[in-house]
């Protein structure tokens, strides 16, 4: 997903990014057969699992737990110790549930959001029934139908440990800097710079894919983001949506008691870092995207027609930790000095490349206008420094140079 648009060719290219393929949400038809069937009539080699722990203990963790209703809770809880023991063949979920297919649908979907760091659960499962009591299998396969976790307890066991050693060693980096805003800005550079955009990479839609094997689809780079941030207590969800018409995913963030969105996928869109999708509000969000509806406001009767949907609202409407606003790199119409000022602090420390936001409408205009001339008068102002190429996307302009 990295381009970089030749300065010569003198071309303005706008956001041209693809959507990512959202590959293990269990809803509905149209999501790839998550479900993939009903068995009535088990009468033997069924399992009752004991919920063991605090479900609330984690509270960066589990922000869709807390959206749950208690049996959409109680399911959750039996998908988290059925993940920890990789149980297979059919379990007990128990007899209250009358729209079963909905609410292991919902509480299926809130386990995986919350529980990022778990990249071995299958996207399927097969439902079945015991006399009164409903069942769920993940590892099952008979004439008919097949579902079967990704890799064996031993192979699981083995790709955990080393990814928890991995997980260490990021967060013995992020440690050392300073507040919430600074390790978050480094879990975003730490993806972008470690990993490639892979539809067909193993595990592409895990966290586990994105920073062991260094490849992801939006979906492994956003769970990667939401891990590293909830391990140091800050909050991150996962938000799902649409972007011409393309499935995506991207994360919310909480920075001094204020929500952003912040879209690791599309900040590595290009060779050099633009942040054109750090910590930025909703109303910029809705530039280029749409919201999947809150699953509080789908009613049953609509349930089964849904494939993705979000459990939380953010009210992101602050500015205040926008990367730009943030680091005074908002261009205004005497742009000239102001740049020049950036692109030599910048390039005395070692950068190759330095981004603005073209602040007032009447300046965006003007590039729209004479991109070229619009870089001459910044050009001119620079001694020892040669701009060899630009990207714009929104309103973002990154000058590279050397």
């Amino acid at each position: 997903m990295k381009r970089l648009l030749a300065f010569l060719l003198v071309v303005v290219m706008l956001l041209s990014v693809t959507g990512c393929r959202l590959t293990s949400f269990p809803f509905g038809s149209d999501s790839s057969d998550n479900m993939l069937g009903f068995i009535p009539n088990i009468e033997s080699g069924v399992t009752e699992l004991k919920i063991k722990g605090n479900f609330t203990n984690k509270p960066f963790f589990n922000g869709c737990y807390s959206s749950l209703n208690d049996k959409q809770k109680k399911l959750y809880e039996i998908f988290c110790v059925a993940a920890e023991k990789m149980t297979e063949g059919f379990i007990s979920l128990g007899r209250e549930y009358a729209e079963i297919e909905n609410d292991i649908a919902i509480s299926y979907n809130a386990f995986l959001y919350d529980r990022v760091e778990v990249f071995w659960m299958p996207s399927t499962y097969i439902i079945g029934q015991s006399g009164k009591d409903k069942l769920i299998a993940f590892e099952y396969s008979d004439d008919e139908m097949t579902s079967h976790y990704p890799v064996t307890k031993a192979e699981r066991d083995d790709m955990r440990k080393q990814f928890e050693a991995k997980l260490d060693s990021i967060l013995a980096l992020s440690a050392k800097k300073e507040n919430a805003y600074e390790k978050e800005k480094f879990f975003n550079d730490f993806i972008c710079q470690n990993t490639k955009y892979d539809k067909a990479a193993e595990f592409s839609d895990t966290a586990y894919g994105c920073l062991m094997l260094g490849s992801a689809l939006c979906e492994g780079y956003s769970k990667a983001f939401k891990l590293l941030c909830n391990s140091e207590k800050i909050k991150c969800e996962l938000v799902v949506g649409k972007s011409r018409d393309i499935g995506h995913m991207w994360n919310a963030v909480k920075i001094e008691n204020e929500y952003y969105y912040t879209d690791v996928t599309w900040n590595d869109n290009y060779e050099v870092p633009t942040y054109v999708y750090f910590n930025i509000n909703e109303q910029e969000a809705l530039k280029d995207r749409t919201f999947t509806p809150l699953v509080s406001e789908v009613s049953n009767e609509e349930l089964p027609n849904m494939t993705i949907f979000n459990f939380q609202k953010f009210n992101c409407n602050a500015d205040k930790n926008n990367y730009f606003v943030k680091n005074d790199l908002v261009l205004g119409m005497d742009y000239s000095d102001k740049a020049k000022a950036i692109i030599e602090e910048d390039f005395g420390n070692g950068k190759t490349s330095s981004s603005f936001v073209l602040g007032p409408q009447d300046l965006q205009e003007q590039f729209q206008r004479d991109d070229m001339g619009f870089i001459r008068i910044i050009q001119k102002k620079l001694k020892n420094i040669t701009i060899e190429s630009y990207v714009i996307e929104r309103n973002v302009l990154t000058l590279i140079y050397n």
